[in-house]
């Protein structure tokens, strides 16, 4: 799975991809493209928003929308230590 996240705020495009279990990122171009905000892809990957909800189309974000099914969601507020 890999694609190009162009984050347009900033104006920085990454190639990502997943292979074997881990995620890889490189500054450039690498499959399918999508453009977004900062703040959308933050949305996107806590789960407030969906990429639909943004409504974003194409290869790009369908490999988007893939990637984010495929990433761990950990508790933000886990213990440290317990006793």
């Amino acid at each position: 799975l890999g694609l190009t996240l162009a984050v347009t705020d900033v104006g920085e495009r990454f190639a990502v991809r997943l292979e074997n279990a881990v995620l890889h990122h490189r500054r450039g171009d690498g499959g399918a493209g999508v453009a977004l905000s900062r703040a959308d892809l933050v949305d996107i990957v806590t789960g407030a928003r969906t990429v639909a909800d943004l409504g974003l189309e194409g290869e790009g974000a369908e490999a988007l929308a893939r990637l984010v099914t495929l990433l761990d969601r950990f508790d933000l507020w886990f213990e440290i230590s317990a006793p």
